[in-house]
């Protein structure tokens, strides 16, 4: 696994964002226009009871607030979701590394051993070799 580019990680965090406040904006200009369009039916010439119509528009104003409010309240939850993701990620090649380097100092330590024993005399054994290769007449 290569290492995290962080600078590549945090341009998309960024645009991530970027993208999150156009939709936002969006939202937003789309809603305005929609209340610029309400207001004259609402306040000016209302037809019928004006109450019923003044709660329906400031309901449609609110709702359009907390749903960008909740847009950007996603948004900063999926980036710390995302930080303690690319945290762990780390932390897990971290130590993926460090289980590597055990390993080989290990495996290291063991062939050590076994240079060892192989230079040490054995004492209650023959060291008789049969010959394997073609007699000569």
């Amino acid at each position: 696994m290569g290492t995290l580019n962080r600078k590549e990680l945090d341009h998309l965090e960024r645009r991530e964002l970027q993208l999150t406040i156009l939709a936002a904006a969006f939202v937003l200009v789309q809603a305005a226009g929609l209340a610029v369009f309400m207001y004259p039916l609402v306040f000016l010439h209302p037809v019928g009871n004006k109450w019923t119509l003044r709660v329906a528009f400031f309901g449609f104003c609110a709702l359009t607030l907390l749903f960008v409010g909740y847009l950007l309240d996603r948004q900063r939850t999926v980036g710390k979701l995302k930080e303690h993701l690319l945290a762990e990620l780390e932390r897990n090649v971290n130590l993926q590394h460090q289980a590597s380097v055990d390993l080989l100092q290990t495996m290291r330590e063991g062939q050590a051993g076994i240079r060892v024993r192989k230079s040490r005399p054995s004492y209650g054994r023959q060291r008789s070799r049969p010959s394997y290769g073609r007699h000569s007449k």
